[in-house]
């Protein structure tokens, strides 16, 4: 659909339809990595941090690759557009080419399990559709009860919100101090590759020492010192020094999502994976919306550089930066998930009879 939009007065409403039969698979690729995750991989920090960066990869390609491409001739708001059609068909042979590739290649589960934990829900007897929809009441039921979870289902909202919001409005945010698209897009590059390369050391951390909590809490605490930097050295003629500052706030921000969702598969085991982190997504994506509506008003209150970095933008992202940094400090959770490998299947229909 988006492909075929070409030009005309429906051109606009048939490439929003396309964007949004596209949205419907969000959820998919956003759920996937935990199970996947458990399903095929015994250190499954290490497999969350890959599809964490095989995602963040995307992104950062999605935010240097279209401002390069597509131009527009002259400097008149009413410029001809050229190099979309172009982007949007090679943004398609990608997605074919992932199509076929997860089809050809990509299969249900390893023939023999990872983990403890992983061959007792394969022993576990395959749900029907009744059975399967209780069971998805029965978890949300019990994760919305649980005191650490919903604490850190806050810090997370809130810390994906602010950053899906950066990353919508980052040409017209760093606009406000006069660089442009191109420069905005490799801001936006170079915050994602500083997240590609932290969530490395996250993933290392997580796997050797299993310290969920302490690792989450020191985490946020990191991301809000690096968008205090951030809003300090945002600043006219200093591209270099705020192209380091988006690399700090990628090594902040972006490891969050490998920290919390083996944070929370470990503290919620033997809740299902999608369950658990399909709400984290659920909500940091409704926080998304809210605060992009908020943060574009706040710029167009105070569009250009006037000699402070105290613009109402900034001093509301780094508000956002504090609240959940602040709730993740009270983030306690434990590792049931380590209890349920060590014990064996007995342990985990324990662990489910008494939700």
């Amino acid at each position: 659909l988006r492909n075929s939009s070409g030009g005309g007065g429906a051109a606009f409403a048939l490439l929003l339809l396309g964007q949004s039969v596209a949205a419907l698979a969000q959820p998919i690729f956003t759920n996937l990595p935990a199970r996947v995750a458990s399903t095929w991989f015994a250190s499954t920090a290490e497999a969350m941090a890959a599809a964490a960066m095989s995602n963040s990869l995307g992104i950062a390609i999605g935010q240097v690759v279209p401002p390069l491409v597509v131009v527009r001739q002259g400097q008149a708001e009413e410029g001809d557009v050229t190099g979309f059609s172009p982007m949007l068909g090679a943004q398609g042979a990608v997605a074919i080419a992932g199509l076929a590739a997860a089809a050809l290649l990509f299969g249900d589960q390893p023939k023999y399990p990872p983990t403890a934990a992983e061959g007792a829900r394969r022993a576990a007897p395959r749900e029907s559709i009744a059975e399967a929809l209780a069971a998805l009441r029965r978890d949300t039921a019990r994760l919305l009860s649980d005191v650490p979870y919903l604490v850190l289902l806050g810090a997370f909202g809130v810390g994906l919100g602010a950053f899906n919001a950066i990353l919508t409005l980052v040409e017209q945010w760093v606009g406000t101090v006069g660089y442009g698209s191109e420069q905005a897009g490799a801001f936006g590059g170079i915050l994602i590759g500083g997240g590609l390369s932290a969530t490395v050391a996250a993933a290392v951390a997580l796997d050797k020492t299993r310290a969920y909590s302490a690792i989450v809490r020191g985490w946020f605490a990191y991301a809000l010192l690096m968008s205090l930097g951030v809003v300090l050295v945002l600043r006219p003629g200093q591209a270099v020094l705020v192209g380091a500052a988006f690399f700090g706030l990628g090594t902040g921000f972006v490891p969050i999502l490998t920290c919390c969702f083996e944070a929370t598969a470990a503290h919620t085991y033997p809740v299902n994976e999608e369950v658990s982190t399909g709400l984290l997504m659920l909500t940091g994506q409704l926080t998304g919306i809210g605060f992009t509506a908020a943060l574009t008003r706040l710029i167009e209150l105070h569009p250009s550089y006037t000699g402070t970095v105290w613009t109402p933008v900034n001093i509301c992202f780094l508000s956002i930066a504090v609240l959940c940094a602040a709730l993740a400090q009270l983030f306690h959770g434990s590792d049931m998930r380590g209890r349920g490998s060590s014990d064996g299947p007995n342990e985990r229909d324990r662990l489910l009879s008494s939700a």
